[in-house]
């Protein structure tokens, strides 16, 4: 059975639980908070550009996103670019990619469960 917790709904004792296993190499999987992509939905994110070569760094807070847009070229599209993301805590993370609508609103693509 493939099933993903909303640990957003889990009381502190369950996350500390959730937390414990996923150290301990159970591969646990999460959704995405639904405030996260409401608010990208609706296109009230703010999102910040991120040149290409440049680094940011920050905390994310749990059921959080931060969204950066790059702009790639059209040779860079074809060759290909690295987005290198990493935790510090050594904390589990998604990389989400979205693509804006036509409404502005921005909708989710591609997803990728990071562990570092």
């Amino acid at each position: 059975m493939d099933m993903e917790i909303d640990l957003s709904n889990l009381g502190t004792v369950n996350t500390m639980f959730a937390a414990l296993f996923s150290k301990l190499g159970v591969p646990i999987k999460t959704t995405i908070s639904a405030n996260v992509l409401e608010e990208a939905l609706n296109g009230t994110v703010t999102v910040r550009p991120l040149p290409i070569g440049t680094s940011v760094s920050g905390k994310v807070e749990k059921q959080c996103a931060h969204f950066f847009g790059v702009t790639i070229s059209e040779e860079q599209a074809e060759t290909g670019i690295v987005i290198r993301v990493t935790s510090v805590a050594q904390s589990k993370f998604k990389l989400l990619y979205f693509e804006q609508d036509a409404n502005g609103g921005y909708g989710l693509a591609l997803q990728h469960s990071c562990y570092t």
